[in-house]
């Protein structure tokens, strides 16, 4: 019987998971693992997983303060869009 893991308790991601968690396509997400864009391990001869620790880096290295997000957005109501 196969253990299941919550997102918390895994090491690694297979590249599907990777791909589902950052709302991207699954030949998005193994491009960016050819590229080294996205270090990821092999296992074996077919399987390729994403190490806890790059997922983490990645989201870090790509999030904005949000109070910075709030400031560029400029709101415009539907009368001003028409």
């Amino acid at each position: 019987m196969q253990e299941e893991f919550t997102v918390a308790q895994k090491v690694v991601f297979t590249v599907g998971e990777f791909a589902r968690m950052f709302h991207i396509g699954r030949n998005l997400a193994y491009e960016l693992v050819r590229t080294g864009e996205v270090k990821a391990v092999r296992l074996g001869t077919r399987r390729v997983v994403i190490p806890r620790s790059e997922v983490q880096r990645l989201l870090l290295e790509r999030a904005e303060p949000a109070s910075a997000k709030a400031e560029d957005v400029s709101f415009k109501s539907a009368k001003e869009v028409r």
